[in-house]
């Protein structure tokens, strides 16, 4: 390809993408001497990659140089061997003396190391923050440094490597709870109001978070409660929201749903303000609780499912729950919300179908009836490209923590 052509192809705008790099890797002689991108990378304050005019120009005087459009730029002296790119480099040994439940991920200079065994409800969700992270370092792939992902931190163990250590933690815990729950004398009466009754914030997991560089929250009103608490100032500053869009798009299937309503309580035996709807529910047409699926399974059971109910396991722990929520949005499946706190921040939030505990059976079969109407009213196009730019949010927002956090 041409220079003139690769330089139009990089001037092109495109508004529906965001977040998007487009590269061609200079080759000569089958050896990659730099990269053109639309995306300026920086390096400990220093750009990288990037060809002077006057380099451009030098490559050009070189016979057997190539142009090859790529997802991402490639570091200067790597092989070209007509298909892909091989590093000539070896590759060093990763870890030494890692415990076995430790998975290393070798991403260009960089690792990724977390812990392999967690809780399988939230697995999808952390998995989805380490691909983020993976993207992040195959775009800059001149940084180097050591992610530490859900590692406890007196897990410790050898590096072969010098990197900077950036220790991340994941917040999988409802904050928002009642004041009838206070279960910690640094807990105040609450600051949040909503629908007569009091909210304060609970922080179990604070002297283990507090210990992290960063800390990624799943909810927006998690984590407004805890800065409305006045509490934790320094903390507040760590936590970086990633929405959970785990499957990144939205279904484009229009296959027929053979299922008419789902809900998804992760306990074997409801709780009982739980099992109340669970009966009201099974007076209905078609409907099923399942407890014990994931992963593809999970997947499989949303895109054949017209509704999904949401309710809060307890009275007194209400924060929403955005990670089964967004699923079931991403596969067209209407949802139906017990009102929550704070949810006006929801970033999506006019998508969910809000009403409250008592009204859940009513209105789940009003909207039952109307499912055409219901669904032509949330699955617009606009509201589509809303659940699609929440991963390309994600990945600025991943961007952003890990560039600021690198140069300090």
């Amino acid at each position: 390809m041409s220079l003139a052509n690769s330089l139009c192809l990089l001037n092109l705008e495109n508004p529906s993408i965001e977040f998007e790099q487009k590269v061609f890797v200079c080759v000569v002689d089958n050896i990659v001497v730099g990269n053109v991108s639309n995306t300026r990378i920086v390096s400990r304050g220093m750009e990288v990659f990037m060809p002077t005019w006057e380099g451009l120009e030098k490559i050009l005087t070189i016979p057997n140089h190539q142009f090859i459009k790529n997802d991402k730029c490639i570091l200067v002296g790597t092989t070209w061997n007509g298909k892909e790119f091989k590093t000539p480099i070896e590759e060093p040994e990763d870890v030494s003396n890692t415990p076995k439940d430790i998975i290393c991920k070798k991403v260009q200079n960089s690792y990724i190391y977390y812990d392999n065994n967690m809780w399988i409800a939230v697995k999808d969700y952390t998995m989805y923050v380490i691909e983020l992270l993976e993207d992040y370092l195959n775009k800059n792939p001149l940084l180097c440094i050591n992610l530490f992902v859900n590692i406890n931190a007196n897990n410790s163990f050898e590096l072969n490597n010098e990197n900077k250590v950036i220790k991340m933690g994941i917040n999988f815990e409802q904050t928002i709870v009642s004041d009838e729950i206070v279960a910690y004398s640094i807990e105040p009466q609450g600051k949040i109001e909503f629908n007569n009754k009091k909210y304060t914030v609970r922080m179990e997991m604070f002297n283990i978070l507090n210990q992290m560089d960063i800390v990624i929250d799943y909810s927006k009103p998690n984590i407004k409660n805890i800065e409305v608490s006045g509490l934790y100032n320094d903390y507040l500053k760590k936590i970086k929201y990633i929405s959970p869009s785990v499957y990144k798009s939205v279904v484009t299937s229009s296959d027929e749903k053979k299922i008419n309503i789902i809900t998804l309580f992760s306990d074997i035996m409801p709780s009982p303000r739980r099992q109340n709807i669970v009966t009201e529910l099974n007076k209905l047409d078609n409907y099923i609780n399942r407890h014990d699926c994931y992963n593809k399974e999970l997947l499989d059971l949303l895109i054949d499912t017209k509704i999904l109910i949401n309710i809060h396991q307890s009275d007194f722990e209400n924060t929403f729950e955005e990670i089964r929520v967004l699923s079931a949005l991403m596969n067209k499946v209407l949802v139906i919300s017990e009102i929550s706190p704070l949810t006006e921040i929801v970033p999506y939030n006019p998508l969910i179908i809000w009403t409250t505990y008592d009204q859940i059976a009513i209105k789940t079969t009003e909207v039952l009836q109307n499912y055409e109407e219901y669904f032509n009213k949330i699955f617009t196009s606009e509201n589509i490209n809303l659940l699609n730019n929440l991963n390309n949010l994600n990945k600025i927002n991943v961007s952003q923590m890990l560039y600021y956090i690198n140069i300090k």
